[in-house]
C-alpha cells in the first residue's frame, strides 16, 4: 500500500470482500470518481460488489484521411512511364 500512495493513488475499497480480507482493489488518482461502494450477499462464498463510477466520455475528433486504392491503379501505364 505504501507504493500505491507514492504513486498518488488511493485504494477505495475499505471493507473485507472475502471473509476477513480485502481482495478487491479499486485504485484511482481521483478519489471522487467512485462512490457508493457496497457489498451484497452472493450465491457463492464470494459476495457481489457494486460501485458507481463517475467518468466523462472523451471528445471524439473527426479527422479526414486519404485512402489510396492501390488495387484500382493502372499499373501498365505506370510501368510505361519509367
Amino acid at each position: 500500500m505504501e507504493t500505491i500512495s507514492e504513486l498518488g493513488l488511493k485504494q477505495l475499497v475499505d471493507f473485507p470482500t472475502r471473509e476477513d480480507n480485502i481482495l478487491d482493489l479499486i485504485l484511482t488518482n481521483k478519489e471522487f470518481s467512485v462512490s457508493n461502494a457496497m457489498q451484497c450477499p452472493g450465491v457463492s462464498d464470494d459476495d457481489m460488489k457494486a460501485y458507481n463510477f463517475h467518468a466523462k466520455a472523451g471528445k471524439v475528433i473527426n479527422r479526414t484521411r486519404t485512402v489510396y486504392l492501390y488495387h484500382n491503379a493502372d499499373l501498365t501505364s505506370l510501368r510505361n512511364c519509367f
